[in-house]
């Protein structure tokens, strides 16, 4: 690659990097504690069992049924069934009044046990972070998404400088350091090898958070205020994340100053 091109997509990944750095890490970190509720929560709540016999199940018509009973008007997202004896968990969901709540009943009769509001408590916390940063839904959902679609070329980007030419390959790859290697060297590595070898997974990741949060936010938002309207609300935050990519280079140091620590030759 030409040296100007590689200037400019590095200045790129670099002040895309800033912009959306904290946005990008925010949702990582609380996406993970959402992944692992269950197990979290496991440690310090007893789960909804009861004492498992030789009877069949409730179907999940008949589930459906019952917990329909607690909350007849709302809508019922699904069904989870869990190990023999464990409470049969309906799960209810919908944008439009905001809802969210699962009915855990006993899996032999299906006697309601109890009730519990996802919109509230810690994890309540954590999903408000993932999906709009705790700011408001109007504002949050679109900065989050038009971050991450950012961070779909920040991956881009990395990938161009990443990529090997010469006789750099091999540390493309692994690590090739000798003692009198210096710190930057080190950190400039670190980040180039381990963000190659995780870059498939991130890219999985922001594609498909893409995918959901433009597709529910952006088809709710439609239903509601309109084509145009949902357009021209994503124009001011895009155009300000222009504005930082174009003055960013104020607040940086030069691209030559910046990369000259980290030549791509292979260093002996």
């Amino acid at each position: 690659m030409q040296r100007p091109i590689k200037k400019f997509v590095l200045k790129i990944h670099e002040i895309l990097g800033l912009a959306t750095g904290v946005v990008v890490f925010i949702v990582a970190i609380t996406g993970c504690c959402w992944v692992f509720k269950e197990e979290i929560q496991g440690l310090y709540l007893k789960k909804q069992e009861v004492e498992a016999r030789q009877a069949p199940m409730i179907t999940p018509t008949a589930a459906k049924i019952a917990a329909q009973a607690v909350f007849p008007d709302k809508h019922i997202h699904g069904t989870r069934y869990g190990e023999p004896g464990q409470a049969v968990e309906v799960i209810f969901y919908q944008d439009e009044p905001r809802f969210y709540r699962s009915v855990f009943l006993d899996p032999y009769t299906g006697d309601v046990l109890h009730s519990e509001d996802h919109f509230s408590g810690f994890f309540a916390f954590v999903l408000d972070g993932h999906l709009r940063l705790w700011l408001p839904p109007a504002v949050g959902s679109n900065v989050v998404s038009v971050s991450v679609l950012l961070f779909l070329l920040i991956l881009a980007t990395g990938l161009v400088l990443w990529w090997p030419h010469g006789n750099n390959r091999k540390q493309r790859f692994s690590f090739v350091w000798r003692d009198a290697t210096r710190w930057r060297r080190k950190n400039f590595d670190l980040h180039a090898i381990a963000g190659f070898y995780v870059l498939s997974l991130a890219f999985v990741l922001a594609f498909t958070g893409c995918v959901m949060a433009f597709g529910q936010c952006d088809r709710r938002n439609t239903a509601r205020y309109g084509l145009s309207t949902v357009v021209w609300q994503k124009i001011p935050l895009i155009g300000a994340y222009c504005a930082i990519l174009l003055l960013g280079r104020n607040f940086l140091r030069p691209a030559e100053t910046l990369s000259k620590p980290f030549t791509f030759t292979r260093i002996h």
